[in-house]
């Protein structure tokens, strides 16, 4: 944090959090790896990563005329890649095997800007966050054999990410001067999050398998941020504040059983009930306003917030698979792809001036969803049980847009 203060004409104030980080985090086992063992067989890659930041920036002048300037600034720049895969391995007669690739990320963030004229001067504030952040999660069965096994084998990516924040921006000038105050709000989330069993024979030539096959990848993206904003002058000539926010979501969620991508071999699966699932679940929460108020002339406050959502989720067995046979057919057979999406934001906008109030709020959902559940042409599938196959897209949006305006002369507002 930082405060600044004085008599003299013009002042500055800046406070900035930077963060750049890159996490790789892998687990395996590979390159012809022969496992015996009558116990589980785990292998896991977990990535756990907590990032708060905080920025604060407050400037103070008495000067009869001048400017107060106060910048507050967060960037957070996250790279993750987090891998577990079974490679060109043997495992032999064990209980349960979990091949799992966890991502976590929890960012948290607080920024203060505030500036103080009590002369004739002008406050200029403004806060600029950037949060981007950018994940490859991978978990793999790949080009292996799984003989003998007694129990269940789950191939598990997990993504989980929670961005919360609060940024406040003020500016009051007591003399004649205007007052400015801004918000510019940026969060992106990238993430690529894969479960596949790839060219991989699974109890092939048991009399019998007890266990069930599990390919899940499951997505979770929270975004929940509160950008306020004021500006207000006793008598000066305008007061003016805005707040603007994007939030982008892109995500590609895919789980499938599909040959290997290097040498062709089909993946041949026993095992008792199997499921393919993949899941993507995107929730939104944006509060916040400006208020702009001026003894003199003008208040304008305008505040602006767009969500975009392009997601990909994806669940199949591929023509590459082979499930059971007429002598050894599988238990009940499930691909589920789903996609949950949910909007609320609630913005303000209330301005008032002796002679002219404007003010806007404008609030825009952009979603592009592909939700596909699938078994491929091609495919041979032997099964005693039901064969299920489920897409769902599931959205829910809520916007609440307020703009108030008074003015001694004229007066106006929109809402979009």
């Amino acid at each position: 944090s930082v405060v600044s203060g004085g008599q003299g004409a013009y002042t500055f104030s800046g406070a900035m959090g930077t963060d750049v980080i890159k996490n790789n985090v892998t687990s395996q086992i590979s390159n012809g790896s022969v496992i015996d063992t009558n116990g589980d067989v785990d292998v896991v890659a977990n990535n756990v990563l907590k990032n708060a930041n905080i920025a604060g920036a407050v400037n103070f002048s008495s000067a009869t005329n001048g400017v107060g300037v106060g910048v507050g600034a967060i960037l957070n720049i996250i790279r993750n890649n987090v891998a577990a895969y079974i490679s060109d391995a043997q495992i032999l007669n064990s209980n349960n095997i979990n091949v799992e690739a966890n991502n976590n990320e929890d960012l948290k963030f607080l920024a203060v800007n505030m500036g103080i004229q009590t002369g004739n001067g002008i406050p200029i504030n403004a806060n600029g966050i950037v949060n981007y952040v950018k994940s490859n999660i991978e978990a793999g069965l790949i080009n292996s054999q799984i003989l003998n096994n007694k129990s269940n084998i789950n191939v598990i990516s997990n993504y989980d990410t929670d961005l919360k924040g609060i940024t406040l921006g003020g500016a009051v000038a007591a003399g004649s001067g205007l007052a400015f105050s801004a918000n510019v709000l940026s969060n992106t989330l990238f993430s690529n999050n894969t479960a596949k069993v790839e060219g991989t024979k699974i109890n092939k030539n048991a009399a019998s398998a007890s266990g069930d096959l599990k390919v899940k990848a499951t997505s979770d993206e929270k975004i929940d941020v509160v950008p306020l904003a004021f500006a207000v002058t006793s008598s000066g000539s305008a007061a003016a504040s805005a707040n603007v926010g994007v939030n982008v979501v892109k995500n590609n969620t895919r789980a499938y059983i599909d040959k290997s991508q290097t040498t062709n071999e089909l993946s041949e699966i026993k095992a008792n009930n199997i499921e393919v699932v993949a899941k993507d679940d995107t929730t939104s929460r944006s509060r916040g306003g400006v208020l702009a108020a001026s003894g003199g002339t003008a208040g304008v406050g305008v505040s602006v917030l767009s969500n975009v959502n392009v997601s990909s989720v994806e669940a199949g067995i591929e023509k590459g698979a082979k499930i059971g046979s007429q002598n050894q057919r599988v238990g009940e057979v499930t691909v589920d792809a789903q996609s949950i999406q949910d909007y609320h934001s609630i913005l303000f906008a209330v301005a008032g001036g002796g002679t002219a109030a404007v003010n806007g709020s404008v609030n825009s959902n952009i979603v592009v969803n592909d939700t596909n559940a699938y078994i491929d042409k091609g495919v041979d599938i032997y099964s005693y049980d039901k064969l299920n196959v489920l897409a769902s897209d599931t959205m829910d949006i809520e916007s609440l847009n307020l703009a108030v305006a008074g003015s001694g002369t004229a007066a106006g507002g929109a809402i979009l």
